[in-house]
């Protein structure tokens, strides 16, 4: 591809808490393309919200919300066919906050056995904030999934380009070469199942757990070979960080340019160099 730094073979993979290749990953999956229209975000969400639960006891006091498929189930029938973020949906699920007029007219997402009196008290310890912050990708994931002081729970915005988020999917580990450079990602996507067709005549594949392949490159992390070709750039991500029973913090996280391999970083400057040159000699 035009433009590569550098592509390397992976040397480590790294897991979000809790997961590996053949459990702990949760993959909720569109079941009409008109209803379930641009609810990626909301697949998203109820894959996150899954995942937080299956690491802890949550005590009755607190709250029962439904699990598994029931989560996903419920986004489905009290949320419309528009677009989103993650963030918002969670959100929604734990705090009844709106970003949007679209939601408005439903109630929140929790049990309903509870009323809102009682959810606001159980749920006082609980820490909700959003920080636009730039950071490296390959630095970010590796530490975040290499240290023991975090339990992130990823959703990925990508787009068709790094500033042009279109999909949302759900991240679950990551691939390194030796010089902790990400080589790969490994997602859950919750229109696979509906437009993942090989041709026009051909039945849609629900792939699961599945990997895709990174490029980093002058543009921006790019998805080689993800079958989403509208959605290959990594724009932007919503971070559950789940390390206390008793509290969470929700990060939204947007990605720097990366860093150019000397090679190319060498070449560029020889270009602007002759472009001087040249503007002189005019």
């Amino acid at each position: 591809m035009a433009g590569m730094l550098g592509f390397a073979q992976a040397s480590e993979t790294l897991w979000v808490y809790g997961v590996n290749e053949y459990g702990g990953w949760f993959d909720a999956d569109k079941q009409s393309s008109s209803e379930d229209y641009g609810k990626c975000w909301a697949a998203v969400s109820a894959n996150l919200i899954n995942w937080w639960q299956n690491q802890y006891v949550v005590p009755s006091n607190y709250y029962t919300i439904p699990t598994g498929d029931a989560v996903w189930e419920r986004y489905r029938k009290y949320t419309e066919p528009v677009m989103s973020e993650v963030y918002i949906g969670l959100d929604w699920w734990w705090y009844n906050k709106f970003s949007s007029d679209a939601f408005n007219f439903y109630g929140p997402l929790y049990s309903p056995y509870m009323t809102a009196a009682d959810y606001y008290n159980n749920f006082e310890k609980y820490v909700y904030t959003v920080e636009a912050e730039s950071v490296d990708l390959s630095s970010y994931l590796y530490n975040a999934l290499s240290s023991g002081e975090v339990r992130p729970g990823i959703g990925i915005n990508v787009g068709s380009s790094p500033t042009a988020p279109a999909h949302g999917i759900t991240f679950w580990g990551a691939e390194f070469d030796e010089e902790k450079k990400l080589t790969a990602l490994w997602v859950t996507d919750s229109d696979d199942n509906i437009l993942n067709k090989a041709d026009s005549d051909s039945a849609a594949v629900d792939l699961g757990l599945f990997k895709v392949n990174v490029e980093i490159t002058e543009q921006g992390y790019y998805l080689s070979d993800y079958w989403y070709e509208d959605a290959r750039y990594i724009d932007a991500l919503t971070v559950l960080d789940a390390t206390q029973t008793d509290g969470w913090k929700l990060e939204r996280v947007y990605l720097t340019a990366p860093v150019p391999e000397p090679a190319t970083a060498t070449l560029s400057l020889l270009g602007l160099v002759a472009l001087a040159a040249r503007r002189r000699r005019q």
